[in-house]
């Protein structure tokens, strides 16, 4: 009992260790509980459209190609998006941190009491030339003492605070912004009378998931210590799974009924559009909260932080003596006390004058150019086309820092393997659509599929523990393995399933088996592999940004591939159109499930395999790379 609790303590003591301990820590929990609102309201959506096709194709009288093309519009804006809002929220919060600077600059130099405040009282020195030759100022008084203690750290303690509640504010208002997206689209898709309305309505919602999903990837990046992230994300992988497994539930027991005149996919849009409609009051309340709070703060005289170069000048000649004494000390030389002597007697004959000196170049500072395009500088005229070239380039730098992943053949290979690996992900969206035409009844097709989610909700805590002791036998190569078994498995599953099963109600039992072993096969190719390895080859900082390119080419390709493949594969088996058939008897609907079943097999076991001879070779190119990350 004891050894419970003791590891209960420990669970509690790393979620509490989560986030920086700061004054502001309210802003870090409040943005986690929202990322996970938003996570479940995302990855709710993500599975709705491919859970309603059934009676969407009722209802509009459209075909299997047509509900693909639907799930491929909404792919498409989703990753198209991605790469722009990787972009966009990286130069958001860049300009946040930069006017906060600016701010901060322009205040020093119309600040009238940093000259007062250095220079009004006369400065007392004991010195004292004994031993070392050392000397020490005397304080003036207590309070002196304080302010200037609170000068050098609460001033830069209140920049950060600045800059945190500006990235809150910053956030917090691009979350409401979407939930009013979401709560257009959502009722939009409900009341639509034609299935050209409802493409229109997926394109937004992609492009909305996508500003969702980058901003989280952003915030957490940003804001959680590096070795808490597996956490975060298992929290998230968590509720994905949750959010899948009752998205699935909820949709295919409803969907295909009437209530109160309305049809049943209908409600299942509106049940989840009541989800957003309550998020929406809470982040309002945040939002109000936050701008009371910040009306709340005092106006300070001083800056927020007064930057290194305009510490008080007895810290510089501390330094500068303290320099001189190490020197001494390692040379064994007693030279330099006059030198001393004399630059201690100038300073006490002229405290301020380096004082006055920075304070003048404060004064001058807009005479040179900008080094940040978001300050507004009154002078941009007279800057030359060369400056602002290589302010440009400053500004987004990480675009020129990132030159090295292009160089990196690991990179291009996990890239390559993302989209091959999300033609699967994309085509198995049809899995329930698949067991509803093999007369399987919508509660149970539901249930094969969420029981699949609910065991990759169970596993995926575990998943990087024991990836992670599976990596730590064999740093190089073991990764790669773990995504090849994955794989192996994986298709041996898709040929039982699609080959060897009869595409009938009694094979129910067979197909939940089939989709236990494939939930707990879930994300371990991702978490155990993928990954992994693109966070050893790149560096750190650069992280968050090429997992978000490495998404966007996994959505783009998934999505032109698959569906270029899979109206290659329906044509080339003769799949029937039901539109153009006025009778459909049991013998076409056989015909459709063993086509269907036959497109399947290969848009899941071929990328597989193909993704498995890449993994086989990365062993090779894997070691070298990291080497390379960690050595530039």
């Amino acid at each position: 009992m004891e050894k419970k609790r003791y590891n209960i303590k420990q669970i509690l003591s790393m979620v509490n260790n989560l986030f920086p301990k700061t004054n502001l820590q309210y802003t870090y929990i409040n943005t986690f509980i929202l990322c996970l609102f938003f996570t479940f309201i995302h990855k709710y959506l993500d599975q709705t459209l491919p859970s309603l096709y059934k009676s969407i194709e009722k209802d509009f009288n459209i075909d299997v190609k047509t509900l693909y093309y639907m799930n491929t519009i909404y792919k498409l804006a989703y990753s198209a998006s991605n790469f722009f809002f990787a972009i966009f929220f990286d130069y958001s919060f860049k300009k946040i941190i930069s006017s906060k600077y600016d701010e901060n600059s322009a205040n020093l130099a119309k600040s009238p009491n940093q000259n007062k405040n250095g220079c009004s009282d006369p400065i007392q020195y004991e010195v004292n030339f004994n031993n070392e030759n050392e000397f020490k100022d005397v304080e003036k008084l207590s309070s002196d003492k304080k302010k200037d203690n609170e000068t050098k750290y609460g001033n830069a303690f209140s920049l950060q605070d600045e800059i945190t509640i500006s990235e809150y504010e910053y956030t917090l208002n691009v979350l409401f912004i979407s939930l009013i997206i979401y709560i257009i689209v959502i009722f939009g898709i409900t009341i639509s009378n034609n299935y050209m309305y409802v493409f229109l309505f997926l394109f937004i919602m992609g492009m909305n998931n996508s500003c969702i999903y980058i901003l989280i990837q952003k915030i957490y990046t940003n804001n959680v210590f590096s070795e808490n992230r597996s956490t975060i994300y298992g929290f998230l992988h968590f509720f994905t799974s949750i959010s899948h497994m009752l998205s699935v539930f909820i949709n295919t027991n409803l969907s295909n009924k009437l209530y109160f005149g309305f049809k049943g996919w209908r409600l299942c849009y509106f049940i989840i559009l009541l989800f957003p409609f309550l998020v929406s009051i809470f982040l309002f309340k945040l939002i109000k909260n936050n701008k009371l709070k910040k009306k709340a703060i005092p106006n300070r005289d001083t800056s927020f932080m007064t930057p290194l170069e305009n510490l008080t000048n007895m810290d510089n000649q501390n330094g500068k003596q303290n320099i001189k004494r190490k020197n001494k000390i390692i040379g064994g030389k007693e030279n330099g006390s006059n030198e001393e002597k004399r630059l201690l007697l100038t300073e006490i004959e002229n405290p301020c004058s380096d004082n006055n000196n920075k304070n003048k170049t404060s004064e001058n500072i807009n005479d040179n150019h900008s080094i940040s395009i978001f300050q507004k500088n009154e002078d941009a005229n007279l800057v030359s086309k060369e400056e602002k070239k290589n302010e440009f380039i400053y500004e987004f730098a990480y675009l020129y820092e990132i030159k090295y992943v292009l160089k990196n053949y690991s990179f291009w290979i996990i890239i390559f393997m993302g989209m091959l690996n999300g033609i699967p992900k994309h085509v198995l969206s049809l899995m329930i659509y698949f067991f509803q035409y093999c007369n399987i009844s919508d509660f149970k097709s539901g249930f094969i599929i969420s029981i699949s989610w609910m065991c990759a909700s169970i596993v995926s805590p575990f998943i990087g523990i024991i990836s992670d002791y599976i990596y730590k036998l064999n740093k190089d190569i073991n990764r790669q393995l773990i995504g090849m078994c994955t794989h192996f498995i994986r298709i041996i599953l898709m040929f039982i399933m699609f080959f060897f099963i009869p595409k009938e109600p009694e094979s129910f039992i067979y197909f939940v088996i089939i989709s236990l072993f494939m939930g707990m096969l879930s994300g371990w190719v991702n978490i155990g592999a993928h990954k992994p390895i693109l966070i050893d080859i790149v560096k750190q900082k650069h992280t968050a940004f090429v997992i978000s390119l490495m998404s966007a080419f996994e959505n783009i390709g998934s999505s032109i591939l698959g569906t270029i493949l899979l109206n290659l594969f329906l044509n080339k088996y003769n799949y029937i159109d039901k539109r153009k058939i006025s009778h459909i008897t049991p013998d076409i609907n056989k015909h459709n499930v063993d086509i269907l079943s036959h497109v399947l097999l290969i848009m899941t076991c071929f990328p597989w395999l193909i993704s498995f001879c890449l993994l086989h070779i990365l062993k090779y190119t894997y070691k070298k790379d990291k080497v390379y990350n960690n050595i530039i």
